[in-house]
């Protein structure tokens, strides 16, 4: 992997980049919270062998010089009008794109707003955005999940806790990963107004997800949706509601694995994705 900047929307983007640009059917990788771009390394060297371009961004606020201080800056909004450009910046007329977690929220939000951009879309962990709000508004347990969101919403406090004992908390959440990516956390969360921007996420979105007002056309663009069974942070009812949001092919894979399923069994999460691109690319 090759790190570059990508200057989109106003913003400089620290990108991971595999494969051989121009010559090669583009994909986009977007983690979540709390990881980076590193993340996707085993997968992004998996599909640049594959013949893919691969660009792996630092999203919104974990970039350094992508960090806007204010809450309303991490609105879903500018959280995907980022992504489409990004893709303009790259002069990419179609992509297959690939989301983790809040990436995967985003990548859903992409897809229903850009389906002429996308080849493909796979979401890994987190369901459709309307799904995901049902959950929050109707399923006990999603709501018993989703408490730590809520607590995030607190000034300052969160940011206390989750830097006590030299991030603790979020080192055992990294437990599958390997030193490098955790080192390279580190070094994210560690630096000026990070962790507090990346909070943001949850700050600016998680009330309009909770009331389900985040107006989205349905999917249009070959779905497959990845989710593990012992997910601690993403319930059932919202993974099993996704499929009534897509229009076209939609496939879910239910694994035995939890929430950070590209940490904890890459090599599944690449097949599963490899399958998907190789029989719906558009």
């Amino acid at each position: 992997m090759k790190k570059v900047n990508i200057t989109a929307n106003g913003l400089t983007f620290d990108c991971w980049i595999q494969g051989e640009e121009n010559t090669q059917i583009p994909m986009l990788f977007l983690h979540g919270w709390p990881e980076t771009g590193i993340m996707w390394e085993k997968v992004l060297d998996a599909f640049a062998k594959e013949g893919h371009y691969c660009v792996a961004p630092y999203m919104r606020g974990f970039s350094p010089s992508a960090r806007p201080k204010k809450k309303k800056n991490y609105h879903i909004d500018h959280l995907t009008q980022d992504i489409y450009e990004i893709a303009q910046t790259l002069q990419w007329e179609k992509f297959h794109l690939v989301g983790h977690d809040w990436g995967a929220i985003i990548a859903w939000v992409f897809a229903a707003r850009h389906p002429e951009k996308l080849h493909t879309l796979t979401a890994i962990s987190c369901p459709h955005p309307q799904a995901f709000g049902l959950a929050i508004e109707n399923d006990p347990e999603q709501q018993e999940m989703s408490d730590y969101a809520r607590k995030f919403q607190i000034p300052i406090l969160p940011e206390w806790i989750l830097r006590r004992n030299d991030f603790a908390i979020l080192k055992e959440i990294w437990k599958d990963s390997p030193k490098e990516h955790i080192d390279d956390y580190l070094n994210i969360f560690g630096g000026k107004n990070a962790l507090t921007s990346t909070l943001h996420y949850y700050r600016a979105n998680f009330k309009e997800l909770k009331k389900n007002v985040i107006d989205l056309n349905a999917i249009d663009t070959p779905s497959l949706m990845i989710w593990g069974k012992n997910d601690q942070a993403i319930g059932r009812f919202g993974i099993e509601n996704t499929e009534k949001y897509v229009n076209s092919f939609y496939q879910l894979k239910i694994l035995d694995g939890g929430h950070f399923l590209i940490a904890e069994m890459p090599s599944t999460i690449i097949e599963l994705t490899k399958k998907h691109i190789q029989k719906n690319h558009q």
